[in-house]
């Protein structure tokens, strides 16, 4: 807060006011001694960081001593780390080329650790970076918060204590308690939010590029440090490009009120297993859609649904489209959307049934398909043709016939026969469990057909019914008592 400046300059820590420079830990001799005598007295060893807390105590990385210093009051101490890098190996092993790991849960100065940076929250709470982990020191007991000690890239969208790490030089706290992490032989920034780890800057190659773009596409060097200023930004040190570079953090997402919908509906209840829609904003950083894979993160951007995994389709920055995930529970549940920039939580009803059509673009013309068994369809080597008004879209359409074999498509419509499981393609026939009556202009259709022939979408063959008007006619759903919203129409002639 004095804005003093403090270097970790080889076995010295070194500070900078009003541009004269001053020795404040370390004698300049290499190794270990001088806990609670001066600072100035004590010998360090290869000193990789040092962080200044709110009341002016520093934490040094005293990286070859294996251990974590602290001056407070020109008197040094070890506050994390007893010194050995692996059970067994006296000090001036410490650098033997294995990751030091023990000690969790119990006392900070009896745990093994490789420290390489470290950084101290608003509440006091040191954080330590070094090989395969992210530790934090609390009253004096340390614990782990990322990283789950194997080598490797993994994790993201989920608790970041199971995530994979591959040897962490630095870490920093924002002001909201978000943890960043110089992922280094991942090249890529980590974040830290309530537990749950993403990446929030790099592609996971080595090299240098993506300035003023999207940072998770941007390739990153050997990241030696990183530091959070007290707008949120992300400055860190990308040594391989010889360049300090800028992570700006988007805005952090939002739901919109009752924004989580089945597709093409806006009543706010959904199905299991059933396709829906989130509305908001920043909840992507920009468009992307899936390769029919079932991705639970896509673009940077992940959902959780009643805390399980939802399948993403399409992300954008104001709508998100979704494959519910398997859920037995019924009635009000959570739905999180996560990103890169935070979190956005909301509720919303998960019901047996949530119907509703698939609709054309403009959001009144449901998505239907004619069958022509003479060949003369537009579409499909002549098989059918798309229902709709005649010269309104920039794809051909045109109006039904009473008689004539209609097929339409929706979601919601509740339980199938066999069961078809969420996040996982399809292509076949399952029949739902409960009959579907639709209507057209108030007229009731002969349904033929009405089931699941693809993942999540439902299918229903049917005949327009005589004596139902021309031009463009209501339709209208029901199952299990439960009606399709109101707005849909069928173009009839």
């Amino acid at each position: 807060a004095a804005g003093n400046l403090y270097i970790a300059d080889g076995n010295r820590i070194r500070k900078v006011a009003n541009g004269v420079i001053t020795t404040v830990a370390g004698n300049g001799i290499y190794g270990f001694s001088g806990d609670n005598g001066p600072a100035i007295s004590a010998s360090l060893s290869n000193t990789d960081g040092v962080a200044v807390d709110t009341v002016g105590n520093l934490y040094i990385a005293d990286t070859g001593n294996c251990r974590v210093r602290k001056v407070a009051n020109g008197v040094i101490t070890t506050v994390a780390g007893n010194g050995r890098y692996v059970t067994g190996h006296p000090p001036s092993e410490c650098s033997n080329g294995t990751y030091g790991f023990s000690g969790d849960n119990g006392p900070a100065t009896s745990a093994e650790l490789d420290p390489s940076g470290v950084a101290v929250d608003a509440a006091g709470n040191l954080y330590i970076a070094g090989g395969t982990r992210i530790r934090k020191v609390a009253n004096g007991v340390i614990t782990t918060v990322a990283g789950n000690g194997a080598l490797g890239f993994s994790g993201d969208n989920g608790p970041a204590t199971s995530a994979q790490l591959y040897y962490t030089t630095q870490v920093a706290a924002d002001a909201a308690g978000n943890l960043y992490i110089a992922d280094n032989f991942n090249n890529r920034i980590r974040k830290v939010t309530n537990g749950v780890i993403t990446t929030v800057a790099g592609n996971g190659t080595k090299g240098f590029s993506g300035d003023n773009g999207p940072a998770t596409r941007a390739q990153l060097g050997s990241l030696a440090d990183l530091a959070v200023d007290p707008a949120g930004r992300v400055y860190f040190s990308d040594a391989t490009s010889n360049r300090v570079r800028l992570l700006t953090p988007g805005a952090v997402p939002t739901i919109s009120p009752n924004g989580v919908v089945p597709n093409n509906s806006v009543v706010p209840a959904i199905q299991s297993g059933s396709w829906a829609t989130i509305w908001g904003s920043n909840l992507a950083s920009e468009t992307f859609l899936w390769n029919a894979d079932f991705p639970t993160s896509l673009g940077g951007t992940s959902i959780t649904i009643n805390n399980k995994p939802a399948y993403l389709w399409f992300v954008s920055p104001f709508q998100i489209n979704l494959q519910v995930p398997d859920e037995d529970a019924t009635g009000l549940v959570s739905v999180v959307v996560t990103t890169a920039s935070g979190t956005a939580a909301s509720t919303v009803i998960l019901a047996p049934y949530a119907p509703s059509f698939s609709l054309l673009g403009n959001g009144k013309n449901v998505v239907g398909e004619i069958a022509t068994p003479n060949g003369t369809g537009a579409y499909a080597g002549g098989t059918y043709d798309l229902v709709g008004p005649s010269n309104t879209f920039s794809f051909k359409t045109r109006p039904v016939s009473a008689g004539e074999t209609l097929t339409l498509f929706g979601v919601g419509f509740g339980p199938t026969s066999p069961a078809i499981a969420a996040g996982k393609s399809f292509s076949g026939s399952a029949p739902t469990t409960t009959p579907v009556t639709i209507t057209i202009g108030g007229v009731k259709a002969n349904v033929v057909y009405a089931g699941i022939t693809g993942a999540g979408l439902y299918q229903f063959n049917l005949i327009v019914p005589p004596n139902t008007g021309s031009g463009d006619q209501s339709l209208q759903a029901t199952v299990n008592g439960i009606q399709t919203p109101p707005g849909p129409v069928v173009t009839v002639q």
